[in-house]
């Protein structure tokens, strides 16, 4: 059973559609970061970066979202949604997980969340486009 910690933006839908197309099983709680879920006692436990996601398996605690994602996928090597280790195309595999969450995240969040860069509605609608 897979546990992950999620906050809605929170870069997690990627790993919550590979658990649904591997047919895994999975716990999803939400920490709500609009009420800072993430700096409770309880949380920072878990990841001590009081970050999400963060995804616990075996004892196992992984955060990063590239990260999780290699994870999860290597644990199922059997579904084929990753190239197997020494393929090719393994490199570009992993070009695109983590331009995924870095690059594509990055700019994702920030149309979605303009006012953690700059204040003034007038302003925000300039992030946005």
């Amino acid at each position: 059973m897979y546990t992950l910690y999620w906050d809605k933006g929170g870069a997690n839908m990627a790993t919550h559609a590979v658990f649904e197309e591997l047919g895994a099983s999975y716990e999803m709680i939400e920490i709500d970061l609009s009420k800072n879920m993430q700096k409770s006692a309880e949380y920072l436990a878990v990841n001590p970066n009081g970050k999400v996601p963060t995804l616990v398996h075996q004892g196992q605690v992984i955060y990063e979202s590239a990260a999780i994602l290699m994870y999860v996928l290597d644990q199922h090597p059997k579904s084929r949604l990753a190239p197997d280790i020494g393929c090719p195309r393994r490199g570009v595999y992993y070009q695109y997980l983590f331009w995924m969450s870095s690059t594509l995240q990055e700019a994702a969040n920030r149309w979605a969340h303009p006012e953690q860069y700059i204040s003034g509605e007038h302003n925000l609608q300039q992030v946005k486009r």
